[in-house]
């Protein structure tokens, strides 16, 4: 957090804005995000280094999102609209998919931490 005055750029996003930098390599990498919690906060602001791309009424942001992933959308930035229903099913598997992502990262971190747990007591007895 800082001071809004030291913010250069001054660029602002609010929650369920997608973010991708403008700099190589990381757009090519395909490195995005969505902004999905800004903790209790209406908006944030950005640096003029990132896109902030804001889905309009009646676009599914998990939808769009998932887009941005698809190679054949970001090499022409056409961005197929299917119907809302559609929207609705695609976005929906994105969102368990990032929740499943999330909890397996943190299921991986707990049993990281208990394997490192255990070696060092092993060498410890040793």
């Amino acid at each position: 957090m800082r001071p809004y005055f030291e913010v250069k750029g001054r660029g602002a996003f609010k929650s369920g804005d997608i973010l991708f930098a403008r700099i190589e390599p990381s757009v090519f990498n395909e490195k995005y995000v969505l902004a999905d919690n800004l903790m209790g906060r209406d908006f944030a602001f950005t640096s003029t280094e990132f896109c902030v791309v804001r889905p309009k009424e009646g676009i599914n942001r998990y939808f769009l999102y998932s887009m941005f992933s698809c190679s054949f959308v970001f090499g022409s930035l056409m961005i197929p609209v299917p119907d809302k229903t559609t929207q609705d099913e695609i976005a929906e598997e994105v969102r368990k998919r990032r929740q499943e992502a999330r909890r397996l990262r943190e299921e991986a971190a707990r049993e990281w931490e208990a394997a490192r747990t255990h070696f060092e007591a092993c060498l410890l007895e040793g």
